[in-house]
């Protein structure tokens, strides 16, 4: 991680790996989620939490340990950083759950 990086982090809460997933993942991922959320999500429903996204497939497994991201995840997290919980909130235009 470059002094800049960190800076960047430190200063938005998020860091931008350029290339760290192939189109072809980031497709396969889009399609996944555009799946489930026709399959379990009414039209009219402006938010959802969908969890467990890791049984979906293993394009989303696949992001846990990209070796793109572990070193980062490194350094600001040590080496033994852990994944607690995943999930995904969707939010339709217009107002979110907290009025935003």
């Amino acid at each position: 991680m470059t002094e800049q990086e960190r800076y960047l982090f430190d200063l938005q809460g998020f860091l931008v790996v350029p290339n760290a997933l192939s189109r072809a993942t980031i497709d396969r991922l889009n399609f996944t989620m555009d799946a489930k959320i026709a399959e379990s999500w009414p039209i009219d429903m402006r938010t959802h939490r969908f969890v467990g996204l890791l049984r979906w497939d293993s394009v989303y497994r696949s992001l846990i340990d990209n070796p793109s991201v572990v070193p980062y995840l490194e350094k600001l997290l040590g080496e033994q950083f852990r994944l607690d919980h995943d999930y995904s909130d969707i939010i339709r235009a217009g107002k979110g759950p907290i009025g935003t």
